[in-house]
């Protein structure tokens, strides 16, 4: 393994867990929440697109199943007011 695959595993990790602790429903969001699930739905695809281009078949699926595992602990009611309690984009409206 790579260190560009690890890097890109462990961001791939983190926007798992950052997407599952938004609302799941379009209308729970607000402007700001609609913003960062973009930008982290753009960086997952960017980074699978790098690693399209740069042939690496394993690598791709080691973004894909870490940013999965990612998540699924996101969705752990722990992390979740974790996440809520640090930071207002978190918090259900």
């Amino acid at each position: 393994m790579s260190v560009l695959t690890i890097i890109f595993g462990i961001i791939a990790f983190v926007i798992g867990v950052l997407f599952a602790s938004l609302p799941t429903s379009a209308r729970m969001m607000d402007g700001a929440q609609m913003g960062l699930s973009l930008v982290l739905v753009v960086a997952l695809i960017g980074m699978l697109i790098c690693m399209y281009f740069i042939g690496s078949d394993t690598e791709s699926w080691v973004i894909l199943i870490t940013a999965v595992v990612g998540y699924v602990i996101g969705h752990l009611r722990p992390i979740n007011d974790f996440l809520a309690s640090h930071w207002d984009i978190f918090d259900f409206r």
